[in-house]
């Protein structure tokens, strides 16, 4: 709700980007100090005032994973990954872009996460694809969904499997996860109207642990199949919308970023589950498509308040002299052809 009031224009965004390039940068120190000592100094420090998150200092590969401010590595490294390919299509040089992709590269991999990993992979291939293809995206399509067919008919583990066995850093999380999702997806197969609810799933002994590392799953397991293809129809819907306005320029530019990280975002989530803070990123991030919704720019730039502002004057103008207040449209809307004049009821 946030980000569909407060970013209505592609210039509403690129400041957001701006915005999240400069946190980045403002917890690279505190998280190049955790992934060498494994102490988290503001969650410390918070710790004095009162309580708050744990610091884990967990190790891997001898160093320690950087969860900086988020209850886990893991929310921290998806946190930071997301920003990659919306700092690339950003407005700037091609010093400045890099630079900053650098950084959100590098507090990236401090947090030492397979599935942020990946999705800094997702966004760097989709990059590459485009800036090669000029972004045949339909193509692209096209393969993966080939590629999946293909993967299906001749793995008798299947793509999901694969990916998730394939992608990790510890192989033993990554089993863990293959077990998650066969035991989770029958959990769906048999409550697949209104879901287990908050109720504990069903698994063996062995698997200790209630976590569940994949997002979609989650949903499903929860609120059924109902609930999860509302939830994935509306952000589909929603992406389908956005890509649909005739945009250039820079304008275009900022959309192509969203979308690649939208879509790594997306995939990710299949490998991972989201809490506090991050679920409210992630909410926000999706929300952000209401940027580029009523955005129909055709200069080179993003539409700015003020050419907004002049549109709206000159479309309330009447056609002629004598056409007066039938003609005008109902200004900041993004129907204007459904509630023009000539639908409106005339007085007797």
């Amino acid at each position: 709700m946030l980000a569909r009031l407060c970013l209505r224009t592609p210039e509403d965004f690129r400041r957001f980007v701006f915005a999240y390039i400069l946190f980045l940068i403002a917890l690279a120190p505190f998280a190049l100090v955790e992934f060498l000592t494994g102490r988290a100094p503001i969650v410390e420090f918070l710790n004095h005032l009162g309580p708050t998150i744990e610091a884990y200092g967990a190790e891997r590969s001898g160093f320690f994973r950087a969860q900086v401010v988020f209850p886990h590595s893991i929310l921290f490294g998806l946190f930071c990954s997301i920003a990659f390919s919306n700092i690339l299509y950003s407005r700037g040089n091609v010093l400045s872009k890099v630079s900053q992709a650098g950084i959100a590269t590098f507090v990236t991999i401090l947090s030492l996460s397979s599935a942020a990993a990946l999705s800094l992979l997702i966004q760097f291939g989709l990059a590459v694809w485009g800036y090669l293809t000029g972004r045949r995206w339909r193509l692209l399509l096209g393969l993966a969904f080939a590629t999946f067919l293909g993967l299906e008919i001749a793995s008798n583990r299947g793509p999901f499997i694969l990916l998730i066995e394939t992608l990790t850093f510890d192989p033993q999380t990554g089993w863990w996860r293959v077990y998650i999702w066969e035991y989770g997806s029958q959990s769906v197969l048999d409550h697949p109207l209104v879901g287990i609810g908050l109720n504990d799933w069903v698994r063996p002994e062995w698997m200790y642990s209630g976590s569940v590392d994949n997002f979609w799953l989650v949903i499903a397991m929860r609120y059924g199949l109902p609930g999860f293809l509302l939830l994935g129809g509306a952000l589909a819907l929603l992406m389908a919308g956005i890509l649909r306005q005739p945009m250039i320029g820079a304008a275009a530019e900022l959309r192509t970023g969203y979308a690649i990280g939208w879509v790594a975002l997306s995939l990710v989530l299949c490998t991972v589950h989201i809490w506090d803070a991050v679920a409210a990123f992630v909410s926000f991030y999706f929300g952000a498509a209401a940027s580029f919704l009523g955005a129909i720019t055709t200069s080179s730039g993003p539409a700015h308040p003020q050419e907004n502002a002049s549109e709206v004057r000159s479309m309330n103008q009447p056609d002629s002299p004598g056409q007066g207040r039938e003609g005008r449209q109902i200004p900041f809307s993004r129907y204007t052809n459904r509630f023009s004049s000539n639908t409106r009821r005339k007085a007797p």
